[in-house]
């Protein structure tokens, strides 16, 4: 087949990179600009690809991510000088309206930060390098940002399939099976979002004779097994609700084999792997109905909080789906207490603990225990964005979003469209946003489903600006990149300490108590917001019997990371201190976020008995019965009121 031949389905993102060989004012060809934008769209790919098992899987992607797109703005801003020779040939991309919107988004982000918690520099690390790459994707020749996303997707897809693959071939199974993504849940996510990109990357390379379209056909071969082993429900009904709604709309529309070809592949292909997987032909992930995040170094000698997860069995659909209207529940709930302007970037943990809290305070202990969750995002991008930014944060994020899917299709492009339906579908049942991955393919993609300049783009006079108008590169590029650029050097700093103080708390993990506590403090001071390692550290004192040493660390941990457990830690340190007003108070904090807990009940106990309130005392004694009747240290602790209350009667009656 011929190099030169336009492809059939009217896709502007292969006619551009293969019938115009034509050089442009620069010497640059237009093939020569398509591997420009395929090295921009499998670089993106391989930094979101990369995993790190000794530190959390999105850390290492935002410092990798942050420095891929430091060098892509670099390029764009040392291409300055010849943007007007070129501007006129190429036709490069202005800032599309659904890219413009989703930067609002991120720049509203960044502002809310002020009345945010610092839990969020990670997400905005994420968002602010996809964001500059996506400027970056939106400077090269027109169609080119079509063609870096076609390629990321692909690349996106093939490496998580391949990666889930060999997890399984080494005899991974359950959480084992994440792709390089962290939780099979989220591999699901990625493969959902990049399922239609890559299909659509396979049919264009083929029409186009080119030797990779049977690299991109293997990758979207090898993301159905995969994609069916991370048994992400969300995923799997959000890419078929948008294969099928795509196929019905578009059967009759002006790009209909686009659409047939891309919906028909796609549904086929998971149709053919749950049947596959029904009859038992394919080893199955589990998944969680709900995230949980452990506080690390955590022993009930200390009274924090370990949730745990069923392992080897799938949560029942009926339990996944009552866990998950809970959590939006107070996430609502959360959302609605903060309107307009939201709790800020980061802020969404104590901000759901804290409405959770009052839902289960209207419940009794034993089943406050058993309904609380200790979730960090609230599963629904639509309402954590409506927590965190408030209506002007959901708005233009669903702007965005709807834009973007608006444009893609009416240009025909269904493979852009199917994939930000996919992702909006998602995030109704997920957190497809807080995954660094996703977040990539979908700013892409809002980068190429904005109206090109025809006229520019098919134009063989350079555009000179004119007298008294300046450089538009300085509006349109320039301005833009070097913001971009200084923002992404700012936050590369941040995410780079952030990764290696990961790295140093994961190997402390490892290591005897007596070197622990050395391994911990060189993690705080790498990332002195680290509060997970804080956390740690306190409670690693703890356990050595430094109570004064961990006090201080571990308030300064409770104002970094929303976590009942610290709470709990903070009261035992006062009790060490004798210090038992104090104890009583930092175990009423920790009940008032979990009425449930039942080292927070237990540890109160002991603390009401020290101040003379044994009313009080016993109240909390029966509700730990009542959550845990057959817990070791029941026995202990009623005896302990027991004695208290002869001691205080025997006083009185002298």
């Amino acid at each position: 087949m011929s190099n030169e031949s336009t492809c059939a389905i009217g896709c502007a993102s292969c006619s551009w990179g293969v019938t115009d060989r034509e050089g442009g004012p620069s010497g640059e060809t237009t093939l020569g600009a398509r591997a420009r934008a395929g090295l921009l769209g499998a670089s993106a790919a391989l930094a979101a690809l990369i995993w790190d098992p000794a530190a959390p899987a999105a850390t290492a992607k935002h410092t990798v991510l942050l420095l891929a797109a430091a060098v892509a703005l670099a390029v764009v801003l040392g291409q300055g000088a010849r943007h007007r020779e070129v501007a006129g040939r190429t036709g490069a991309e202005g800032i599309s309206s659904p890219a413009a919107l989703w930067l609002g988004f991120v720049g509203w982000s960044v502002v809310s930060l002020a009345w945010g918690h610092v839990a969020g520099m990670g997400m905005l690390c994420a968002w602010v390098a996809v964001s500059a790459l996506m400027l970056a994707a939106m400077r090269l020749p027109a169609g080119g940002a079509r063609w870096a996303a076609l390629v990321a997707g692909g690349c996106l897809g093939g490496g998580s399939s391949l990666f889930a693959l060999a997890q399984v071939a080494c005899g991974g199974r359950g959480f084992a099976i994440h792709g390089g993504h962290g939780n099979p849940n989220w591999l699901g996510l990625v493969l959902a979002v990049s399922l239609p990109l890559t299909i659509e990357l396979a049919w264009v390379s083929w029409r186009a004779g080119s030797r990779w379209w049977l690299a991109a056909a293997g990758a979207a071969v090898v993301s159905l097994p995969a994609l069916l082993l991370a048994r992400s429900r969300v995923a799997w009904i959000a890419l078929g609700v948008t294969l099928a709604v795509g196929l019905v709309v578009g059967a009759h529309g002006r790009y209909r084999r686009a659409v047939r070809l891309v919906a028909s592949g796609a549904m086929g292909m998971l149709a053919v792997g749950l049947v596959v997987v029904s009859r038992g032909g394919l080893p199955l992930a589990t998944s969680a109905g709900v995230e949980v995040q452990e506080a690390p170094f955590a022993s009930e000698a200390v009274g924090a909080e370990v949730p745990t997860v069923i392992g080897g069995v799938d949560v029942p659909l009926a339990s996944a789906w009552d866990g998950r209207v809970r959590i939006w529940r107070a996430s609502a709930d959360a959302a609605r207490a903060a309107l307009p302007f939201g709790v800020g970037l980061g802020a969404f943990a104590p901000a759901y603990l804290e409405a959770q809290g009052k839902r289960l305070a209207r419940l009794s202990p034993p089943q406050s225990s058993r309904q609380f969750l200790n979730a960090t995002t609230a599963h629904n991008d639509w309402l954590q964005a409506a927590a965190e930014g408030g209506l002007p944060g959901v708005a233009l994020l669903a702007a965005a979003i709807a834009w973007g899917i608006r444009v893609a299709w009416r240009a025909g492009w269904f493979a852009g469209a199917a994939s930000l339906g996919t992702f909006a579908l998602c995030a109704w049942g997920d957190s497809p946003l807080q995954q660094p991955a996703v977040a990539l393919l979908m700013a892409l993609t809002l980068a190429a489903s904005g109206r090109r300049d025809r006229g520019a783009a098919s134009s063989k006079t350079p555009v000179v600006p004119r007298s008294g108008e300046g450089d538009p590169f300085l509006w349109t590029a320039g301005a833009p990149a070097a913001l971009g650029l200084v923002a992404v050097a700012l936050l590369l700093a941040v995410a780079t300490r952030s990764w290696l103080s990961a790295r140093q708390l994961s190997d402390a993990r490892d290591v005897m108590p007596a070197a622990r506590s050395a391994m911990i403090e060189r993690a705080v001071r790498l990332d002195p917001w680290n509060g997970e390692a804080r956390l740690a550290l306190g409670l690693a004192r703890l356990e050595e019997g430094d109570a004064a040493g961990a006090l201080g660390v571990l308030e300064c941990s409770r104002a970094l990371l929303a976590n009942v457990g610290t709470d709990v830690a903070i009261g035992n340190a006062h009790l060490e201190l004798d210090a038992p007003a104090a104890a009583v108070s930092a175990y009423r904090r920790a009940l008032r976020h979990h009425p449930g807990s039942l080292r927070a009940h237990a540890n109160l106990v002991e603390a009401l008995v020290r101040v003379g309130k044994l009313d009080d005392a016993e109240v909390h004694l029966d509700a730990a019965r009542s959550i845990s009747p057959g817990h070791p240290r029941m026995l202990a602790i009623t005896e302990r009121v027991r004695r208290a209350r002869l001691d205080a009667e025997a006083s009185g009656a002298r």
